[in-house]
């Protein structure tokens, strides 16, 4: 809610131009009776005959330091405090009394409904609500001046949940199950907090399954609620050292799985393409399959360190997977073909058995077979020199 004044609004040190009073109560005048909003500080009302049209912004006020002034005249003030908080004094006579009644019930209102988030809005709302509604004559309708009030705790609430609250901020689950930190100012001390808070949360709903992200603002609602009232300051690094934790475990989880998965399906489908390709020669197909089984073998060994960024995108990851276990088959493949060159393996090329170890060897070792062809060519390159 903006600071800029609403109704009636004293600014300065001058006394704001008075608002004409209603016509005068018939009976004798009656001692000014006192409102604030629940959580605010009160004193005890203002002694009768209190002239409130001299009242300025930043005098004290029954203990209440006028911050922002809504209405003013001589028989009745609305004020805002520092804090927030709307107050009001007046001596008006009970015609005036459906207009307090009213400011009462949505106070109470918005004390169930959004417990004390919303609580600036709320409050200026309020504080301009009963500002007219002491503005209309006997015969006008006081209560209409509060509908915007009675709609705007509505549209809000309820609120689901509140992790903490202060007179300068409040953290809260709101209707939509958006995590939310209504603040006033933000002081040198907060910002730092809020500013990581904003960042974990975007993160969270960029990177996170609707499920986890609702899991997350519990986590990140209490760590902010927790940070803002430690004094002193929680350092930035510790503040949020769960929700951080939360968002890289989840995220690496869920990369790590869809890559092992890719790649086992991956070599599940490669290996039956192999039987039907090659099954009538039997030493290639088993350097294919272990080709296959060594690569399958090298990703679940290294799942738990695999270095996966976390915003690639899901067909990005399976296609890792897919070109580990395919590159598995094909350096499978090449190595038979080199045994049965006589450019690798040795005797070994004859036995079947050591064909399918050669295999795996290849498919899980990715310099095996790089490493055996760039000899292969170095070799090839020095025959031709000296011939």
């Amino acid at each position: 809610m903006s600071d800029e004044p609403i109704l009636h609004t004293n600014t300065g040190s001058d006394v704001a131009g008075a608002v004409p009073p209603p016509p005068p109560p018939t009976a004798a005048t009656p001692p000014p009776r006192d409102g604030v909003e629940p959580h605010a500080d009160t004193a005890g009302a203002a002694s009768p005959g209190t002239d409130y049209s001299q009242f300025s912004v930043g005098d004290s006020l029954d203990g209440l330091v006028i911050h922002q002034i809504l209405l003013q005249y001589p028989e009745a003030i609305v004020f805002l405090t520092r804090e927030g908080n709307i107050c009001f004094r007046e001596s008006l006579g009970p015609a005036f009394d459906v207009a307090l009644v009213e400011f009462y019930r949505l106070t109470s209102k918005s004390n169930a409904r959004l417990k004390r988030a919303f609580g600036r809005q709320v409050n200026s709302l309020l504080g301009a609500a009963l500002a007219e509604a002491l503005s209309v004559g006997e015969e006008g309708d006081r209560k209409a001046a509060f509908a915007v009030v009675d709609a705007f705790i509505d549209e809000n609430g309820p609120i689901k949940h509140v992790f903490g609250s202060s007179n300068d901020w409040v953290v809260f689950i709101d209707r939509d199950n958006e995590l939310v930190c209504d603040c006033g100012p933000v002081t040198d001390a907060a910002a730092p907090l809020l500013t990581e808070f904003y960042r974990l949360r975007q993160l969270a709903r960029a990177s996170l399954y609707q499920d986890e992200a609702g899991a997350l603002m519990h986590i990140l609602g209490t760590e902010l609620a927790i940070s803002l009232q430690r004094t002193p300051p929680v350092d930035l690094a510790d503040a949020f050292a769960a929700s951080r934790d939360f968002i890289q475990l989840r995220n690496e989880s869920r990369m790590r799985f869809r890559y092992v998965a890719a790649s086992l399906a991956s070599g599940v489908i490669l290996g039956i393409v192999a039987w039907g390709v090659l099954k009538d020669d039997l030493g290639m197909l088993l350097g294919c399959v272990g080709g296959v089984i060594g690569a399958a073998i090298s990703v679940l060994q290294r799942s738990a360190d695999l270095e996966i960024r976390r915003f690639l995108p899901p067909l990005h990851v399976f296609m890792q997977g897919s070109v580990r276990v395919t590159l598995g088959m094909l350096f499978g493949l090449l190595l038979v073909a080199a045994a049965r060159a006589n450019l690798a393996l040795g005797t070994f090329a004859t036995s079947e058995n050591a064909l399918f170890l050669a295999g795996v060897a290849a498919g899980f070792s990715e310099r095996f077979v790089p490493d055996l062809l760039t000899k292969i060519a170095s070799e090839s390159a020095k025959g031709s020199e000296a011939k």
